[in-house]
């Protein structure tokens, strides 16, 4: 299994092993129960602006390489999450 595969299968299992702490996690946020995790909006809120603007790092008209800056701010992202969901399933 190459290295793509096995760093997108770690996060499709990272995903499907966490959906309900993901759940939880906003849930505790909206009730107030945690502080609103700041790193975590701020990246949602880049990888949605990077996502909505057609203004690319690398322009997807070249093959292949264009597409890698979309997904490595996605990975960025979901990297971040995963940290902050540690973080919140190891506070008492």
């Amino acid at each position: 299994m190459g290295k793509d595969k096995k760093r997108k299968a770690f996060f499709l299992v990272f995903l499907a092993r966490n959906w309900r702490s993901i759940g939880a996690m906003a849930k505790a946020v909206v009730k107030r129960e945690r502080p609103f995790p700041w790193k975590l909006g701020l990246g949602f809120a880049a990888l949605v602006t990077y996502v909505i603007i057609p203004t690319d790092l690398l322009h997807d008209w070249i093959p292949f390489v264009g597409q890698l800056d979309d997904g490595l701010v996605g990975l960025g992202f979901l990297k971040l999450m995963a940290k902050e969901v540690e973080k919140f399933m190891n506070v008492p």
